[in-house]
């Protein structure tokens, strides 16, 4: 999965993916959003160049005052060794050794001459590539697909992966159920990567509800599993005669956010305050039976204010984890209060449609 930062004017259209900073808020209905606190690393690290967060920012504005007020370990949350932050001078040398950085530590090649300069401002670049291929890999349909139906009411026909029946056992292992109820259609799927300390967890609720809530729902399922007995419908491992049923999932998405991180930002011992320049993510995502890619990428640049920006035999209780409507996705490490990567699927943009290539 790749995702990536990036600043611009305006909206996509209904139905693309679009990144977001703010995770307080509910999504509009029939669109898929991304969240990864990588831009929030890139964005301490700006504060940091500067000696610490700004005194005050004037006009005031809210989503700078979410980024500089967000508490949380990023340690702990990031994977290790998975992503980095380049900060220094928003000039033509740092931006070669930028990529120089990026191509010996993740293989991935960024194109100097795309990467914009400002004069006298500060540039800060984030990256985070990770592949978490599953513990054990799923099953693919491939004779018939799966009705997907968004917050719209519109139907989507998908590819999908999962497992069913008797072969369902066979995932105990590997899959974990924090979270079931049938009435509802809700549930909290952990599925283990080849990655000890990072998992794959699937979150269907039962109605549209904010990153920061779902991410709340999820924490606190960690904190206290199912632990029902076997084959029950609070068995927190899958077994016989559940189905699991997830959406092939392929996005590719950029937002630029300059526009909405307008405002002076009036650091201590710096005589002039600064502003947002450029911002923006870019984000990339793919999902299939076999795991998940991802790689994401940030850039903020500021520059003084006022100046240009630059461009047993037992009986058991079948369930249905069917992702037939939107859910969340999160790439979660062991312990963190926060996963490094969610994303909210609705609408078709993320859908690989059936039947698949």
């Amino acid at each position: 999965m790749l995702l990536a930062a990036v600043v611009i004017s305006g909206f996509p259209a209904l139905g693309e993916v679009r990144p977001v900073l703010d995770f307080s808020q509910l999504p509009p209905k029939g669109r898929t959003l991304v969240w990864s606190p990588l831009f929030q690393a890139s964005w301490d690290k700006l504060n940091r160049m500067h000696g610490g967060k700004p005194e005050k920012v004037v006009p005031p504005n809210a989503l700078i005052a979410l980024l500089d007020q967000f508490q949380w370990k990023e340690d702990e949350v990031m994977p290790k060794k998975g992503y980095a932050t380049f900060a220094g001078p928003a000039t033509p040398e740092f931006a070669q050794a930028t990529a120089a950085g990026i191509r010996r530590q993740f293989g991935v090649e960024m194109t100097p001459s795309n990467l914009p300069t400002v004069p006298r401002g500060e540039a800060v670049y984030g990256i985070l590539v990770r592949n978490l291929g599953f513990q054990k890999s799923f099953i693919r349909s491939q004779k018939v697909p799966l009705r997907f139906k968004d917050s719209t009411g519109a139907t989507h026909e998908a590819t999908f992966f999962g497992v069913a029946g008797s072969q369902s056992d066979n995932y105990g292992g590997s899959v974990k159920v924090l979270d079931y109820r049938a009435r509802e259609g809700s549930f909290i799927l952990r599925i283990a990567t080849e990655r000890a300390d990072e998992t794959l967890i699937i979150y269907r609720p039962d109605q549209a509800l904010s990153f920061e809530k779902a991410i709340a729902d999820v924490e606190s399922a960690l904190k206290a599993p199912f632990d029902g007995p076997y084959g029950s419908l609070t068995d927190s491992t899958l077994h016989k005669q559940d189905t699991v049923k997830i959406p092939d999932l392929s996005l590719n998405a950029s937002m630029f956010f300059t526009s909405r991180l307008k405002g002076a930002r009036h650091y201590a011992g710096e005589d002039l305050p600064y502003e947002i320049g450029i911002a923006y993510q870019i984000a990339q995502f793919g999902l299939s039976e076999k795991g998940v890619r991802i790689r994401v990428e940030t850039r903020i640049f500021d520059v003084p204010f006022g100046e240009p920006s630059a461009p047993q035999r037992v009986t058991h209780v079948g369930r249905s984890f069917v992702c037939d409507a939107p859910f969340f996705v999160f790439a979660w490490r062991e312990e963190a209060t926060w996963p490094y990567l969610a994303a909210w699927i609705d609408g078709n943009a993320a859908l690989r449609s059936f039947p698949g290539e």
